[in-house]
């Protein structure tokens, strides 16, 4: 969104694919968090932006490479997101183990449940807190010795007491093993967790599934925002910016 609006700017006449109904991805979806209402002010703006430079938004389209050549495109922006990471573990496949996107999305929801969370990065620690809330017994899981690795010192003082709060074990030094049918196997202090669900929170890989082919049909593709590497809001809208803004 912020590479289109960009380029609008600057003269370009960019069309905008979205697979969803609505614009927004990993915004909308840190919207439904604890005290993350508001990023959907950016949103907004975005969408306003947007709107009155008259860009072409196309929803409910995921675009076939002839639908893109028929544009005649003097660059193709990839900016397809990044997709929640399974580990390697016996019975991840498991119904009751679910995607930490699938909860926001709104498309499974739990109460009164015992919740496993697994990782502790700022979204694992951010859902569980959001599970708690909705009457759940929450325990995160977190392979490395600290709960919170990478999450900056002063997000944890605001997360942690509420967590505790609400009740939310966390597990750090415990590796998971194993799913199975009303459990999960961890190798730690702890061996056993009674759950009945399972959410994956830990971390995300890139989606360029289109870039190869993107790359053989057309000379200037630009990758950006977790397409090109996951991380945070403002680092794709950064990404997205500069990109639009040196394109010649």
């Amino acid at each position: 969104m912020e590479a289109a609006r960009v380029l609008a700017l600057r003269g370009f006449k960019p069309v905008l694919f979205e697979q969803a109904a609505v614009l927004g991805g990993q915004i909308r979806m840190a919207s439904i968090l604890p005290h993350k209402d508001k990023v959907l002010w950016l949103l907004d703006h975005l969408e306003r932006q947007l709107l009155d430079l008259g860009v072409e938004i196309r929803l409910n389209t995921a675009p076939s490479m002839d639908e893109i050549k028929a544009l005649q495109p003097w660059a193709v922006f990839l900016a397809t997101g990044a997709r929640p990471s399974l580990p390697p573990i016996e019975g991840i496949d498991q119904p009751q183990v679910c995607t930490v996107d699938r909860v926001l999305r709104g498309e499974l929801g739990f109460t009164g449940k015992r919740v496993a969370v697994l990782g502790s990065g700022l979204t694992g620690l951010e859902t569980a807190l959001y599970l708690a809330g909705q009457g759940n017994q929450v325990t995160v899981v977190e392979v490395q010795k600290q709960i919170g690795p990478g999450v900056l010192p002063i997000l944890l003082m605001d997360v942690l007491p509420r967590l505790r709060e609400l009740g939310v074990q966390l597990l750090a030094d415990a590796r998971l093993t194993a799913v199975a049918a009303g459990c999960i196997k961890l190798e730690g202090a702890v061996t056993e967790l009674e759950v009945d669900a399972v959410v994956v929170a830990a971390g995300v890989k890139s989606r360029r599934e289109l870039l190869d082919e993107l790359e053989v049909n057309f000379e200037n593709v630009q990758v950006i925002g977790d397409a090109a590497r996951p991380g945070k809001i403002g680092n794709a809208m950064y990404a997205g910016f500069d990109q639009a803004y040196v394109l010649s």
